[in-house]
């Protein structure tokens, strides 16, 4: 966002040259739709900052799929947590924004999709089932954090690249990784308030 903290983010891309945009803080949707506007992008292969590290080989499955079924959203249906991103549509995000401007809570953009399925054409992949993996691949909490570090490590150790059939060789290998955080529960699912909150926000009314 175009918020002080992210400066450190921006001089990192620019190190790099890495294109980049910064928008709206709290709108989330609005800035993914100027984003796309400025990078002339019309699908939109959603990846959030929690999650370091997403698999390519689900990521184009769900593009596939997106791209041959005309889709507004596609997601996985059975993907470990944090380990897949989302396919979303430029129209479809312009069509939330000109009913709800604000886009409160649009940082669980997800659900301004699920909870409106008689507006989009929702896709849920069922994906390989070597891939349908109960791995916890997002960073919430230290105990994540720390997962991911010891993760790195084996990674290393093993002199690997990082993908799907290495990553269940890993922690297959290492038993260990699995106790770091695979107890922990994903709040957007197990606050009962936070969940009524987001829903009553992301719901859409057709006039």
């Amino acid at each position: 966002s175009t918020d002080k903290e992210d400066k450190i983010l921006e001089k990192y891309c620019n190190k790099h040259s890495i294109k980049f945009f910064q928008g709206s803080k709290d709108n989330v949707i609005k800035r993914y739709i100027d984003a796309a506007k400025k990078f002339k992008v019309n699908t939109i292969i959603r990846i959030t900052g929690d999650c370091p590290e997403i698999s390519n080989e689900i990521t184009n499955i769900l593009l596939n799929k997106h791209l041959k079924t005309n889709s507004d959203y596609t997601v996985a249906k059975n993907s470990p947590i944090g380990f897949s991103g989302e396919i979303l549509n430029l129209s479809s995000l312009k069509k939330i924004i000109k009913k709800k401007p604000r886009a409160y809570l649009s940082e669980y953009m997800t659900y301004y999709f699920t909870n409106n399925s008689k507006i989009f054409k929702l896709n849920f992949v069922n994906l390989p089932k070597y891939m349908q993996k109960k791995y916890r691949m997002t960073i919430d909490y230290k105990k994540d954090l720390i997962f991911f570090k010891e993760l790195y490590k084996c990674f290393e150790k093993e002199k690997i690249k990082f993908n799907f059939k290495n990553l269940k060789l890993i922690i297959n290998k290492y038993k260990y990784l699995n106790n770091i955080n695979s107890n922990l529960k994903l709040t957007y699912k197990t606050d009962k308030k936070l969940i009524d909150k987001i829903n009553k926000d992301t719901i859409i009314f057709e006039k």
